[in-house]
């Protein structure tokens, strides 16, 4: 008994030790990412950095080592065959009935917008036939990544991480890219300009492409930190991805086309996006690569959650439009068939007003709709808001006299007036949205 109770105390003993070390390990990580924000990681892009950089490219080129790399993932890949089963099913399956997909869009074009076939369930179902289509590239890639991430080795895992974002926006901007085709489902069912569409399909496409090449670097080089000041390929791909990101955002938000469709807070949130990367691309310069790393994915997962909320809010603001229609087509035929032609319609449905009561659930609906990307949108950045805690230090006014006697001086740091911008917005977003 006595050996017993020793190996019990020592047993406690390594287990409070392993709890104090773990929540000792997991503040002085949380303090070094605080840090590690706010401090240069590399040096600033100057006219020196730009003469040696072939130099450098060529170096890290011939280190970077693709062909193991290469080989790593076939030999994974060919070892865990089993792991692509599913979506290898799903792509048979979508490819049997891609025809069918297809013209479900196209089959329903003659009854949407029709005053009595028209239905609320088209449009839902025809989204879902766009989101089969862009399934199997999608499934695949996440399938590789997940396999990948089953090696031990930080690259090979990373790169497992940079296939399944990729296979996240890939999917989502996939499915705004079928929503804009020609007689697709924003054309026919939304009832979007020809013109418009045109343009934002193009915008999307490239779009896309500069995310799935940013969705790729980005968990590459945080594989890596303590290479940062020499992972020059890596810097130069996440500049000139974010550039084109901004020029794409910003011609696409400022053109003629989409100044009547967006509202003036999506146009402004756009605006803001658009803005962001220009800024990164600056700090990058700067040399807050870590910093930048950080943002941006953040900001890929705030793209990919814009385009989201867009898509669901023009499926609800479609059900609303068909329900207030089939509303007035009743109180047509009502009146049609009463026998007293002074009846007042009106009357009979309780006095109530079908355009006052369909705008007052469209700003109902999109007033829910902007809570809930809200609280998202919070929880996407969330760690990197934790990180401004580090504002405070940052004072810009301090008060001669305390605010209680005996108490500290009064102060106001950066971290308030940024906060003090951003309830102003969101309050005044809130205030334009309101019923009524």
């Amino acid at each position: 008994n006595h050996e017993i109770n020793s190996y019990l105390a020592e047993a406690i003993a390594v287990q409070l030790n392993q709890r104090q070390l773990q929540s000792s390990a997991h503040m002085l990580h949380e303090v070094l990412d605080e840090r590690m924000f706010w401090v240069p990681s590399n040096r600033a892009l100057d006219i020196a950095w730009l003469r040696s950089l072939p130099a450098q490219l060529h170096g890290q080129w011939q280190n970077l080592a693709v062909g193991e790399l290469s080989a790593e993932l076939w030999t994974l890949w060919r070892a865990n065959v089993a792991g692509f089963v599913p979506a290898l099913l799903l792509a048979v399956l979508v490819l049997w009935r891609r025809r069918q997909l297809s013209n479900y869009v196209r089959n329903n074009s003659s009854n949407v917008g029709h005053y009595l076939h028209d239905r609320q369930y088209y449009t839902p179902l025809a989204v879902l036939a766009v989101t089969m289509l862009s399934l199997p590239v999608a499934a695949l890639l996440a399938s590789a990544g997940l396999v990948a991430q089953l090696h031990e080795q930080p690259l090979v895992y990373e790169f497992g991480t940079a296939l399944l974002n990729m296979a996240r926006l890939g999917l989502i901007f996939s499915i705004a890219y079928r929503l804009l085709a020609p007689q697709g489902v924003l054309e026919v069912h939304l009832g979007w300009p020809q013109q418009h569409v045109s343009f934002l399909r193009k915008r999307v496409a490239w779009l896309a492409l500069v995310i799935w090449l940013l969705a790729l670097v980005v968990p590459l080089a945080q594989a890596n930190l303590l290479s940062l000041s020499d992972d020059v390929l890596g810097l130069l791909l996440l500049a000139l991805g974010l550039l084109a990101l901004s020029y794409l955002l910003g011609s696409a938000l400022l053109h003629r086309y989409v100044k009547e469709p967006l509202s003036w807070w999506v146009r402004g949130l756009g605006l803001l996006l658009a803005m962001m990367p220009l800024l990164l691309a600056g700090a990058l310069a700067a040399g807050y690569y870590y910093t930048v790393l950080q943002l941006t994915e953040r900001l890929l997962a705030s793209l990919a959650l814009l385009v989201s909320w867009l898509i669901l809010q023009c499926l609800l603001e479609r059900g609303l439009i068909i329900a207030a229609r089939r509303l007035a087509w009743q109180r047509a035929e009502k009146a049609r068939s009463s026998t007293d032609a002074a009846t007042d319609p009106d009357k009979e449905f309780g006095g109530l007003n079908i355009n006052e009561v369909n705008q007052q659930s469209l700003r109902l609906v999109r007033l829910l709709l902007l809570l809930g990307f809200a609280v998202v949108l919070d929880w996407v950045w969330a760690d990197v808001i934790s990180l401004f805690a580090y504002l405070d230090n940052v004072i810009l006014y301090e008060g001669s006299e305390p605010v209680t006697p005996g108490g500290p001086a009064s102060y106001l740091s950066l971290r308030d007036v940024l906060n003090a911008v951003v309830i102003a917005g969101m309050t005044i977003m809130l205030a334009r949205n309101l019923p009524g």
